[in-house]
């Protein structure tokens, strides 16, 4: 018991000691650049999640564990919308609870008090070191990323599958068999992830590029618009428009792509229009845009990326990318 609690000491210190000099390291690069924390998913209030007092906190905590095991049985096994890799990622949690009931069996671990309630409240600990960010920030908003500890779990089951290899006391064929099964599921799963992961990245990819040829197409037609001139209002409504949805991407879980290619809000196009085409254009204010979008010119405008779309009206260019407004009444 004494050997087992000095070893816990020992790897807490070194956790916390790894928190600890993540953050002064984060600190001093901070102070030494002159800069603050920039606001990403929420990160930029670390260590928050400590300052609201012992009550808030074992809520937090409680809270943390709750979805870190929400992520585990359901999250991972779902991660692609692989089947297969589902099955694998059972597979190994299946291995982990029976290796680490017939070591505790075979090494007669009830003998000695202390042994299994400690493992067992260990294990319960894995689902709050899955989500832990949660803890030390709790308005983060949670992306893959954030969940990699998670890997852990699978790396302790190989470390399980080690002990077993070399307990004496275990059938041969028993250890025979696990030392093949669990690798050979730990690489297909690997493998289905990799896929996933290409997957996923491939999808950015083409995203950027048919965002990108979209700009092209949109500035051109802009700059042949009759009316145009460097500086004048433009007004595109604030929608998302699909541009590909012909066929499904599949479910990639944290990556982007899913679902369809999506084009972002009329703020992202303005300022890719100005930055990377070097189109000038102003805001243009709801008062202006309401007497746009009454007329009966906007009206029998198509919609993106038909011929028509883009136009100059009353002074304001205008890109209809969505025809939700034609049925806009004149305010009360």
């Amino acid at each position: 018991l004494k050997e087992m609690i000095l070893h816990v000491i020992r790897m807490g210190a070194v956790v916390a000691g790894g928190f600890a000099f993540y953050y002064i390291m984060l600190q001093v690069m901070l102070a030494a650049s002159g800069t603050a924390l920039g606001s990403y998913q929420g990160i930029d209030n670390l260590g928050s999640g400590i300052s609201g007092g012992v009550g808030v906190l074992i809520q937090m905590v409680l809270n943390a564990a709750y979805h870190g095991w929400e992520f585990l049985t359901e999250g991972i096994p779902a991660l692609g919308g692989s089947k297969t890799a589902g099955m694998m990622v059972r597979f190994l949690y299946a291995a982990l609870l029976v290796f680490q009931a017939v070591l505790m069996v075979v090494r007669k671990q009830w003998r000695r008090w202390w042994a299994i309630p400690a493992q067992l409240g260990l294990l319960m600990l894995v689902p709050l070191g899955v989500n832990y960010v949660q803890i030390i920030s709790p308005e983060v908003s949670f992306h893959l990323v954030m969940h990699y500890s998670a890997v852990l779990v699978f790396v302790f089951v190989l470390c399980l599958l080690q002990e077993v290899m070399e307990e004496p006391a275990l059938l041969d064929w028993f250890r025979q068999a696990v030392s093949v099964a669990v690798p050979v599921a730990g690489v297909v799963l690997v493998f289905c992830w990799c896929v996933m992961t290409n997957r996923g990245y491939t999808n950015m990819q083409y995203q950027y590029e048919e965002s990108y040829a979209t700009l092209v197409r949109l500035a051109d037609r802009m700059e042949q618009c009759e009316g145009y001139t460097p500086g004048m209002k433009l007004m595109m409504p604030d929608y998302e428009w699909t541009s590909t949805n012909d066929y499904e991407v599949g479910d990639l879980t944290g990556l982007s792509g899913m679902g369809g290619m999506m084009m972002f809000d009329a703020l992202h196009y303005t300022n890719d229009l100005r930055t990377l085409f070097g189109l000038d254009f102003n805001t243009c204010s709801w008062a202006d845009a309401e007497p746009v979008c009454l007329s009966e010119e906007y009206k029998g405008m198509p919609v993106w990326p038909a011929q028509g779309s883009v136009r100059v009206i009353d002074g304001v260019m205008v890109v209809k990318t969505t025809d939700a407004l034609d049925d806009l009444q004149p305010a009360a």
